[in-house]
């Protein structure tokens, strides 16, 4: 776990490294593969997590205009 979260009180970061918190090395880990491995090479506009592909949820236009929504409504 990075030093990202040493400011919370304890009982949180312990939380969060029960949730499965990566070193470093194993947060970087899928980036740096994506960036050079041959396997995915000429692959673009894909979601990634721990080297495997994962879906998109706002592949959708319904779920694009939610999210457009939100956006919208935070930025005032």
């Amino acid at each position: 776990m990075t030093e990202l979260y040493r400011d919370l009180p304890t009982e949180a970061r312990l939380a969060l490294e029960k949730m499965g918190a990566r070193t470093v090395p194993e947060g970087a880990d899928t980036a740096v593969w994506l960036a050079s491995s041959a396997a995915v090479e000429g692959v673009s506009g894909k979601f990634f997590e721990q080297r495997t592909e994962i879906p998109c949820e706002f592949r959708n236009e319904e779920a694009e205009e939610r999210l457009w929504g939100i956006c919208e409504s935070l930025a005032g």
